[in-house]
């Protein structure tokens, strides 16, 4: 049995060349899948949520067990629009319940978020521009939450654009969190990175009314919204990374981006939200815009700017930055699991 790992160091991926730009979709979530898996908690597995395929990392994973492969054990992502019941690993997804109280510091100095009773989970979406990605290419910045947060986080195998557009990752959220609230959870976080956090803020603006109430609040780190004349976009826009105005144009048209709009997502809502944005970051200024537009609202909204970092700097585990700003971040969620 080879691990993920050995494989990908099995495959010369240097050789690999993502055309972001007019690269064929499939290609594109394989290179993508072989060059950026990453290793997973031994504890986490792939479970069926509401007939939508989820990566649960259970609350505490990883912390003192070394990562291990999902591939090999857990069967590796599905292609879009082939996720189904019958090719699932199924397990629980009970909530973990017991006392707790305020916000302690563990040894090392970090906030942990130690709910009354635990029955707060986190709801977390990849990035990927819409068209790529998986929960296990993100692993990496879920198992980083969890570590800081003490929390059990769902990342969610939403399907992706084009095959998929808005508003389908939206509902395979919704359905998600039903099955979470089902399942005997009742505050959900929302979360997600890139475009996984433009996912993750049209969720929470498009869910029934009945499900708003469990939302303790909404996270986004360095999202994209499709903003094509920011200032950073111009001046920082990067063909390599594929995070240039004409490749973020074609992600958007992929995607029906327009669920994804300023104007879509800076609605009143009683939910809080919390937004990182890296400094030297093409999409900095979605961001930017997103929360002034979401305070013209009242939107009650936390503002994290990193300076010196570029998109996607949560994918170094254990870097400074990207612990401080996670630390930041379990702190503001803390507060809110603990009301």
């Amino acid at each position: 049995m080879v691990r993920l790992t050995e494989m990908v160091r099995q495959k010369d991926t240097s050789a690999i060349v993502f055309d972001w730009l007019n690269g064929d979709v499939r290609t594109l979530r394989r290179d993508y899948e072989s060059v950026r898996a990453k290793p997973v908690p031994a504890e986490a597995e792939w479970i069926d949520a509401g007939g939508v395929r989820v990566l649960h990392f259970p609350a505490g994973a990883g912390g003192t067990s070394p990562p291990h492969s999902a591939s090999a054990s857990l069967g590796g992502p599905l292609p879009a629009g082939e996720r189904s019941s019958e090719a699932l690993r199924l397990a629980p997804s009970s909530p973990q319940r017991g006392e707790g109280g305020a916000n302690a510091p563990d040894e090392g100095g970090k906030a942990i978020v130690k709910p009354r009773l635990r029955t707060t989970a986190i709801v977390y979406f990849h990035g990927g521009g819409f068209i790529v990605g998986s929960p296990l290419t993100h692993a990496d910045i879920a198992t980083e939450l969890i570590r800081h947060t003490g929390l059990p986080l769902y990342s969610v195998d939403y399907r992706l654009a084009p095959d998929h557009p808005a508003p389908a990752p939206a509902a395979d959220g919704i359905s998600v969190i039903r099955h979470l609230l089902g399942e005997g959870f009742n505050h959900i976080l929302l979360c997600g990175d890139s475009a996984g956090g433009a996912i993750a803020l049209s969720v929470e603006a498009t869910l029934p009314v009945e499900l708003r109430h469990h939302i303790i609040g909404v996270a986004s780190f360095y999202g994209a919204h499709g903003l094509l004349d920011t200032n950073s976009l111009i001046e920082k826009g990067n063909r390599e990374d594929g995070t240039d105005r004409a490749c973020v144009a074609r992600y958007f048209l992929a995607a029906g981006g327009n669920a994804y709009s300023i104007e879509a997502l800076a609605r009143p809502s009683p939910v809080p939200v919390y937004l990182i944005a890296a400094d030297d970051d093409p999409l900095r200024d979605d961001t930017v815009i997103l929360a002034k537009a979401m305070e013209v609202h009242g939107r009650v909204v936390t503002l994290d700017t990193v300076a010196g970092e570029n998109h996607g700097f949560l994918h170094q585990p254990h870097y400074a930055r990207a612990e401080a700003a996670l630390g930041r971040f379990a702190i503001w969620l803390g507060a809110l699991s603990n009301k």
